[in-house]
């Protein structure tokens, strides 16, 4: 039962990213062209990219004490 609820939010979690980006990439489209729709998605990634770091997501030098 956790397997199954565990698999349900991975797989939600970048399907609603990708229907929030088609549903608004129309309007960026038609303002600015496909170039400017490129820039925006790799600002998302990077802004993304810099809280991961930012958070130390995946470093596991850092190790919390359990008291």
């Amino acid at each position: 039962m956790v397997a199954a609820s565990q698999f349900a939010l991975f797989m939600a979690v970048p399907n609603l990213s990708r229907s929030l980006m088609a549903g608004n990439s129309g309007w960026l489209v038609e303002g600015g062209g496909y170039a400017i729709t490129y820039f925006a998605v790799s600002a998302i990634i990077l802004t993304g990219l810099a809280l991961c770091l930012m958070a130390g997501v995946g470093n596991h030098e850092t190790k919390t004490a359990i008291a």
